[in-house]
């Protein structure tokens, strides 16, 4: 396929990169490929979809001189012969089976049984759009969202799609519903891409098992400044975010503290002494993600405190912290703050992971925030919970009584 100056490529997952001696080799399947150096600025360039044209303008503020910037630009193109780079029309689409991945089989499947978050943001989608209305999905996966806008009565509905696996399956999807005259797909990072005109209504699922981790805030910020009409409806419209003091299992905890008991075992079984990481981890705050319909069960020392209530329609800076006064409820040993989040999706439609409204199929798991040395609350004490949020930290959280 002739590279054109609008072709859309991107790099291929699953490459080995081996740099010796100025040499470097690229790893595809079974195949090896030696190129030139330069190509590390080309992969680089390239993690994300962009136009041939967007890249090589990328390049020529990374590499010097004309006859280097014409030897990438020669690069890119045979990068592209060897399949290395694909493109919108010579890749062949599949779904991928890592876990965790956009583009893997077990996220969609996990998200789409979901149908208590999918039935509510159909329920929002059906209550804002209005015929003729222009709407803008950022991250639309299977194209789920952006089909029941399409449905709602919307004129025009732009889809955008980072990973080109998804993409080319929402598109084929879009056929297949007797949709895509109305959807069009746009590949790549809602930050970088231009549409054709301002949308009337944002809807976008990109909330996160950390709620802000997904990118919701500056993804918000840019549709705000670039993509949308003044006034534009957002489903949702606001984020809230709550932290919920807990007394957590220890048979979970062990799974993340280094214990006394551990420490014993292991002693026991490789006559090392490993008790300065139990000393180590004392001092510090852990994380790991549990079922959110789990910790119903779990005892509770307080009532969920709000740490952040974020309204989407306008925008915010990426970091946010927090301080925010509790009253003990229960006495206990708090040894795990779960946070969790609650999605005003349209005005008569709210949607919760709260404990107690999760179900077995909820689609996110929730960060808990553990301390290396639990804290006594009693009942009646007023504590205070800090919390804050940066994109190199994520959420972080800390109690004092």
């Amino acid at each position: 396929m002739e590279l054109k100056k609008d072709t859309l490529i991107w790099r291929v997952p699953n490459l080995t990169l081996d740099l010796r001696q100025n040499r470097l080799k690229v790893k595809l399947g079974a195949k090896n490929y030696f190129v030139s150096p330069y190509c590390l600025a080309i992969l680089d360039v390239f993690a994300s979809p962009k136009t041939f044209e967007q890249g090589v303008k990328e390049l020529a503020g990374r590499i010097k001189g004309i006859p280097g910037w014409m030897e990438a630009t020669s690069h890119i193109i045979d990068l592209h012969k060897l399949g290395v780079l694909e493109s919108s029309s010579s890749s062949m689409t599949e779904l991928r089976s890592e876990p965790g991945r956009f583009d893997s089989a077990e996220v969609h499947i996990r998200m789409l049984n979901d149908t208590r978050r999918t039935g509510s943001y159909m329920a929002a989608i059906a209550e804002t759009v209005k015929p003729g209305d222009v709407v803008l999905d950022i991250g639309t996966g299977t194209g789920v969202l952006a089909m029941m806008a399409a449905w709602s009565g919307a004129r025009k509905v732009y889809a955008v799609e980072r990973e080109p696996n998804m993409a080319n399956l929402a598109e084929n999807l879009f056929e297949k519903n007797r949709l895509h005259d109305r959807i069009q797909i746009i590949r790549g990072k809602s930050t970088e891409i231009e549409l054709p005109e301002k949308a009337d209504v944002l809807v976008s699922e990109i909330v996160g098992n950390d709620p802000l981790a997904e990118g919701i805030i500056p993804a918000n910020n840019d549709a705000l400044q670039r993509l949308l009409k003044p006034e534009a409806r957002m489903i949702p419209g606001r984020l809230k975010i709550y932290a919920l003091p807990l007394c957590v299992p220890k048979s979970f905890l062990d799974k993340y503290l280094f214990s006394e008991t551990q420490v014993k075992k292991w002693l026991d079984a490789y006559d090392i002494d490993f008790s300065h990481l139990t000393e180590v981890s004392r001092k510090q705050w852990f994380h790991a993600l549990v079922g959110t319909h789990k910790a119903r069960y779990w005892k509770r020392l307080s009532d969920p405190v709000l740490v952040a209530d974020i309204d989407l329609g306008r925008e915010h800076a990426d970091f946010i912290e927090s301080k925010n006064r509790f009253e003990v409820m229960q006495s206990g040993m708090m040894n795990g703050v779960l946070l969790f989040f609650e999605l005003s999706l349209s005005p008569s439609v709210a949607f919760s992971i709260h404990p107690d409204q999760a179900t077995p199929s909820n689609s996110w798991a929730s960060r808990l925030c553990i301390p290396g040395s639990p804290v006594f609350m009693e009942k009646g004490a007023q504590a205070q919970l800090l919390y804050s949020y940066s994109e190199n930290d994520r959420s972080n959280v800390t109690v004092k009584v």
